[in-house]
């Protein structure tokens, strides 16, 4: 049952009558809020006043009976172990994505929000970490590393160690929509002219087709159909770091 205890003083006897000063007299908190957790845990917390520590259980009773309660231990974790735990569950992302993943986490996030604890991190420090990073970095980076940071906290809260996520009605950076000016023919054939011969044609299909760079280096004749005055390419893949790691070709 949850209770209060007066640390200072203690009964002076079997009656229950008068009570007698204790050793911890007159030394920190005197009132002792105290409570059990649904697993049988008993936990603790000591304030200056009775209606405090009063307060406190009252609010604690409120949260466990609306299931919303959240166990002092398991939020006591700092934001990298809850970190590290959700990059682990991304199971479902390619290898180019996690890499990025974990250069967001290693750059950008945890050297800012990594050791607190995370019940630390409330709205305003979620903004401030958002604010601090649109200065030096650009906007898309900034808006991926809080998404990630919002996953990470969703994941607290499904585990119950925070009551909600801190991600919340957060102003991001705008995104800034440049225009994309094609190069001009004299430009392409200037390029073409003065690159090694054997990426010749991949920079004329660069040129004509506007695919990315990965998309470029992945395709391979079967992925070619000529037709009359001209050509389909199927992109259905791209040539990515990890590939071409895996392939022993090199590559960094």
């Amino acid at each position: 049952m949850a209770h209060v205890e007066d640390r200072w003083t203690r009964p002076a006897g079997g009656d229950g009558r008068g009570r007698v000063r204790t050793d911890r007299y007159g030394n920190g908190a005197r009132w002792l809020a105290v409570w059990h957790e649904a697993d049988g845990t008993r936990r603790r917390k000591a304030f200056t006043s009775k209606d405090a520590a009063t307060a406190h259980l009252e609010h604690v009773g409120v949260q466990q009976r609306e299931g919303t309660y959240v166990s002092p231990a398991a939020s006591a974790v700092t934001v990298r172990e809850v970190a590290e735990r959700w990059f682990g569950e991304q199971v479902h992302q390619r290898a180019s994505s996690l890499q990025t993943i974990r250069r967001r986490l290693d750059r950008t996030l945890l050297p800012v929000l990594g050791e607190l604890r995370l019940s630390q991190p409330d709205r305003s420090a979620v903004q401030g970490a958002v604010t601090a990073w649109s200065k030096s970095s650009a906007p898309g980076t900034v808006r991926l590393t809080y998404v990630y940071l919002a996953g990470i906290c969703t994941l607290a809260v499904e585990e119950r160690r925070l009551v909600q996520t801190p991600c919340r009605r957060i102003n991001l950076p705008a995104d800034v929509d440049e225009r994309v000016v094609p190069l001009r023919v004299e430009q392409v054939q200037a390029l073409v002219d003065v690159a090694d011969e054997r990426y010749r044609s991949m920079f004329v299909l660069a040129a004509a087709s506007g695919l990315r760079s990965g998309e470029l280096r992945g395709r391979t004749w079967d992925r070619i159909t000529a037709t009359a005055g001209g050509g389909v390419v199927r992109v259905d893949r791209q040539l990515t770091r990890a590939a071409v790691r895996e392939a022993g070709l090199g590559g960094r």
